[in-house]
């Protein structure tokens, strides 16, 4: 995901980069999903900037803008970031269930999410954010900016 904040206008504008999309580097002879790169580069220099950086050496090629600072956060944090807040409020657009949801033990387990207005803590907002199998890749995308403008609006109001 990719995001700009205008301060001038105090609006936050995000987009999301389809996790299957193919790409190629002709300069570094990189080829994979867009979801690959970022282990690429990790694991060909054992570094993670290095990592953070071929990825949105990437995302600036796709998109055509110069990604000035990038952040990265693990499943754990995003928990504990939503936790910290006191959890967050999610206007969740349209009902959905996933039987797939994986669990720590590699089995499966349901989700279920109804619509409309929400409070979610950290586990809950990382079920909702990562089910990936009752819906469209677009739907889930849309699914995390919600989220991440649900934490916006909670650091805001604080």
């Amino acid at each position: 995901m990719v995001a700009s904040f205008n301060p001038k206008l105090g609006a936050t504008t995000m987009i999301s980069v389809p996790r299957d999309l193919y790409v190629y580097d002709t300069g570094d002879g990189i080829m994979g999903r867009i979801n690959e790169i970022f282990s690429i580069g990790v694991s060909s220099k054992r570094d993670f900037a290095n990592g953070a950086l071929l990825l949105s050496g990437m995302l600036e090629q796709i998109l055509g803008i110069k990604i000035n600072y990038y952040a990265t956060v693990d499943f754990g944090g995003f928990k504990d970031i939503i936790d910290t807040l006191g959890g967050i409020t999610v206007d969740v657009p349209e009902s959905f269930s996933d039987s797939t949801y994986p669990t720590k033990d590699n089995g499966y387990m349901t989700v279920s999410f109804t619509s409309g207005i929400q409070n979610m803590n950290g586990e809950t907002a990382l079920e909702y954010a990562r089910s990936r199998h009752s819906t469209s890749d677009f739907s889930r995308s849309l699914r995390q900016q919600i989220i991440i403008k649900a934490i916006i609006d909670k650091i805001k109001s604080q």
